[in-house]
């Protein structure tokens, strides 16, 4: 009996339908360009995507931030959804963070949401989109809103002291809030 591989079948799908998405969405800007390679792809599908200052986003380092931001959004709207991509393309960027998006996602107390990528969470395709337009450098709609904030927090749920520790050690960028189905979510967004 064949033992079927769901993992692989469901990299190999989703690959095709990014693949479709990169090319269908004409995300060439400038001098920018979303570069998709595919190597050797009897050992591991691999694929890249351009980010800026040269740096490169494996196919599983996209997976595991479209994992997070669907964790941390709550599958909310595409706005939102760049809101917490940008946030984790900053620190990519940043000096002040590790240098990889399994690093930055796995620090911890930062991303609750990275148990998501190890639970199989469902990525619906508002979150594979906000992803996809804040890592190719494409004008996106939260575009240069966050002003390099490197985190967030929702002051609604935090304790006054967690809350007066962002404010006093970090710069706020950013107020947000989003409403669905009748709930109020609220992040500051800092650097």
């Amino acid at each position: 009996m064949m033992k079927v591989n769901t993992k692989r079948i469901f990299i190999v799908t989703f690959s095709v339908v990014f693949l479709v998405l990169i090319i269908t969405s004409n995300t060439l800007f400038s001098n920018q360009k979303i570069l998709m390679s595919n190597a050797d792809l009897t050992s591991k599908e691999y694929y890249s995507l351009s980010v800026e200052c040269g740096l490169k986003l494996s196919f599983d380092d996209y997976i595991m931030i479209c994992s997070v931001v669907q964790g941390e959004t709550a599958g909310a709207d595409l706005y939102w959804s760049e809101l917490v991509a940008e946030v984790i393309k900053n620190r990519l960027l940043s000096k002040d963070f590790p240098n990889t998006i399994y690093d930055i996602l796995t620090q911890p107390n930062q991303f609750d949401a990275i148990e998501n990528y190890y639970n199989g969470i469902e990525i619906n395709a508002i979150t594979y989109q906000a992803v996809t337009n804040v890592f190719s450098n494409k004008d996106y709609l939260t575009s240069h809103r966050l002003k390099g904030a490197t985190y967030y927090c929702n002051p609604d749920i935090l304790s006054p002291s967690i809350v007066e520790w962002f404010n006093s050690n970090l710069t706020m960028t950013y107020d947000a809030y989003y409403t669905s189905n009748g709930y109020t979510y609220h992040h500051v967004f800092y650097k």
